[in-house]
């Protein structure tokens, strides 16, 4: 005998309605599953890293450009009596290169007291002997470009007679002194430099063989104030206040923009390292 039709019809509806509820309940369990799934995917179990975000970091350092590291050593002075009243040019002056050419953020820079050039009496780049001495400084700094320099000229070309006074023993230099009747004042006259040269030339080896890569020779003329005297550091404030730090101060500024080329350029002048190695 058939259900009347009042039994089914309350039948279908009690189906439908724990159908429906079942549903939202799938989609309830589905949506916490997803969820919980993102969580995991967002955070580790362990550190509670967000996994999400990009290494910004490693991605930055294999982004940036590459900086080449580049030993600044010694410079050499051909003739050393030229200097005597500049305190130690020899490390002073490519130290100042160095300094400006690192704040401009190319370069990881080196400083080496060494030189390219064994004997000072010698001063050949081309040498077999410099380009050794050039690979043992590359080697050791772990750079893969080295610059040098010789002081060529820094000679006084004229002076002037001038009047000074002091005390006793501080006087330096050559001088014609007075008599005078107290032991403890001299005074006198002596030759003080007006006009000076100052003539420099960069040298920029490949570190890996120790081949010269570029040279560049500049040189200033200075009138006025052209001793400096050694109570003055190189470089330094008091120092660069002088006529002559003054020329050296554009001096300095002309060779940077010059190696900061060849240092931009260095890829094309060194060529492919493996191939350097496999000819070396």
């Amino acid at each position: 005998m058939p259900a009347p039709a009042s039994v089914v019809s309350q039948f279908g509806k009690q189906i439908l309605r724990r159908g429906f509820a079942a549903l939202i309940v799938l989609l309830a369990a589905a949506t916490s599953t997803a969820h919980s799934s993102e969580a995991e995917n967002t955070t580790s179990p362990v550190a509670g890293i967000d996994l999400t975000r990009q290494p910004t970091e490693p991605n930055a350092a294999r982004n940036r450009a590459h900086k080449k590291t580049v030993t600044f050593t010694r410079f050499q002075v051909a003739n050393s009596l030229q200097v005597e009243d500049i305190a130690d040019i020899w490390n002073g002056y490519p130290l100042e290169l160095l300094r400006r050419l690192e704040a401009r953020g190319n370069i990881e820079a080196r400083h080496s007291t060494a030189s390219p050039f064994p004997d000072p009496r010698d001063l050949n780049p081309y040498s077999s002997a410099s380009r050794e001495r050039v690979r043992r400084i590359a080697e050791q700094d772990g750079s893969e470009l080295v610059v040098s320099g010789i002081i060529l000229d820094a000679a006084v070309s004229d002076e002037s007679i001038r009047p000074y006074f002091g005390w006793q023993g501080r006087e330096t230099g050559r001088r014609f002194e007075l008599g005078l009747p107290w032991n403890s004042v001299v005074a006198g006259i002596r030759p003080v430099a007006t006009e000076r040269r100052l003539e420099v030339e960069i040298l920029i080896y490949d570190g890996l063989t120790g081949a010269l890569l570029k040279r560049h020779r500049d040189n200033a003329e200075i009138s006025g104030r052209a001793a400096v005297g050694r109570n003055l550091a190189f470089a330094s404030a008091a120092f660069f206040e002088t006529d002559f730090g003054e020329a050296v101060d554009h001096l300095i500024n002309a060779q940077i923009k010059l190696i900061d080329s060849d240092l931009a350029q260095s890829s094309e002048l060194t060529g492919d390292i493996s191939s350097r190695k496999q000819a070396y």
